[in-house]
């Protein structure tokens, strides 16, 4: 089964809720097509502003790391919308290709393929 991380912008963005949405199609997504998806946002949404921003990215660079460790299919990378203005999607991105992650931007695709244009 393939591992997909769902990396997209959130402490800098305008609406947290937006965010939150487009995290929660992906996911639908991904489990719809039989893929086991982890979206930092939905993860800890609920959380907001519970602890500092640097406690989940810690969190989610950790993530990464055993995602890599686990099982022998090669996880993914996914990032979405306003990643390459995000500093925690782009220490995402760089730590994903150092372990070896297969990376989509559905940024440069310009389209998602669950239906929500960008």
């Amino acid at each position: 089964m393939l591992k997909i991380y769902i990396s997209q912008p959130y402490s800098g963005v305008a609406c947290k809720q937006d965010a939150y949405e487009l995290a929660r199609k992906a996911v639908r997504y991904f489990i719809s097509i039989g893929c086991l998806p982890f979206s930092p946002i939905l993860h800890t949404h609920s959380l907001d502003g519970a602890f500092p921003a640097e406690t989940f990215y810690e969190q989610d660079l950790a993530f990464l790391e055993m995602m890599a460790a686990q099982g022998v299919v090669k996880p993914m990378l996914v990032l979405l919308k306003g990643w390459k203005t995000s500093e925690g999607c782009k220490k995402e991105k760089a730590l994903a290709e150092r372990l070896g992650f297969e990376i989509t931007d559905f940024e440069e695709l310009g389209s998602y393929p669950w239906g929500v244009a960008q």
